[in-house]
């Protein structure tokens, strides 16, 4: 279901906080779709299952990856804190003022994938709507536990 989500090059899916890279190199390695896929995260050695070049190491978990800027697509398995969800959109998307009008950087993210605790989700896209323009899809038939969520939030206009 992922991978048909993801666009193919030479856009880049930036994968935030990826862990050991197992999801990462499972869609690297699709032979229906090529993919540019690099994953950041504090994590401070290379990823048992994803290659290095591939990889990027950040030094806080507090850190921005400044690839963010470029990818049209942002993966967050499980994020540690909607605080990192809130300042990544903040800085690459841009913030919403009172007068609907974007301040902040237009980064060229069109789409962010949520895969998550259920209770989560509504938080997560709170963030998202803070930052004007996202049409949520909620993707059900997704293979994941009952209290697990998997969300795709898709940029329809840049405010």
């Amino acid at each position: 279901i992922l991978a048909s989500i993801l666009p193919t090059l030479p856009a880049t899916v930036l994968s935030i906080g990826h862990g050991h890279g197992l999801l990462e190199a499972h869609l690297l390695n699709n032979e229906e779709k090529a993919l540019r896929i690099l994953g950041v995260d504090i994590v401070r050695k290379t990823p048992q299952y994803l290659p290095e070049q591939n990889h990027r190491i950040l030094p806080l978990s507090t850190s921005l990856a400044r690839e963010a800027e470029e990818a049209e697509v942002w993966i967050f398995i499980y994020p540690r804190s909607l605080s990192l969800v809130r300042q990544y959109l903040d800085r690459f998307v841009g913030r919403t003022n009172g007068d609907n009008e974007t301040e902040g950087s237009k980064g060229k993210v069109r789409v962010i994938i949520f895969v998550g605790p259920r209770a989560d989700i509504d938080e997560f896209g709170h963030e998202c709507s803070r930052n004007g323009g996202w049409k949520k899809e909620v993707v059900e038939e997704n293979g994941l536990k009952e209290y697990e969520g998997f969300v795709v939030w898709r940029r329809v206009s840049r405010v």
